[in-house]
C-alpha cells in the first residue's frame, strides 16, 4: 500500500501543476508606443500645434486602451499587437458638439510600430 501512495503522489502533483500553471496559448507581447497629437489648419499660418491634455481611447474588439497627452501633446502607452480605432474623448477641438476625430482614425500596433503622429484638422 505504501508503494502505491509513493507512486501516486508525484503523479498527482505533476497533473495538478499542469492544470494550474501551464497554458497552451501563445503569450501576448505588449508593445510600447509613443507619439504626439497636433492640430493643423485654422488661422494662418495654420502650422501644426500640439493638443495639450488631449485624451483618446484605442478600441479593438473587446480591448480598450485609454491614453492621455501631456502639456505638449506627447503621449505614450503599452498595448497588445493589433488594429485599433482611435476615438477622441476629451480636451480636443470640437465641431457641432463633437470631438473632431484625428487622422489616421486607426493605427496598427506591432513590433515595428514605435512612434505615432495623430493629426486633428481644424480647417
Amino acid at each position: 500500500m505504501r508503494r502505491l501512495a509513493v507512486a501516486i503522489a508525484p503523479a498527482s502533483a505533476l497533473l495538478l501543476a499542469g492544470c494550474l500553471g501551464a497554458s497552451s496559448t501563445t503569450p501576448v507581447h505588449f508593445h510600447p508606443t509613443r507619439g504626439i497629437i497636433v492640430t493643423v489648419g485654422g488661422p494662418a499660418p495654420g502650422l501644426p500645434a500640439p493638443v495639450p491634455g488631449a485624451t483618446f481611447k484605442l478600441v479593438s474588439g473587446h480591448r480598450t486602451v485609454l491614453v492621455g497627452a501631456d502639456d505638449h501633446g506627447r503621449f505614450s502607452f503599452v498595448a497588445a499587437p493589433g488594429h485599433y480605432k482611435v476615438v477622441m474623448t476629451g480636451h480636443a477641438p470640437m465641431a457641432d458638439g463633437r470631438f473632431i476625430q484625428p487622422q489616421p482614425s486607426a493605427i496598427t500596433i506591432g513590433a515595428k510600430r514605435k512612434l505615432t503622429r495623430l493629426v486633428i484638422s481644424i480647417r
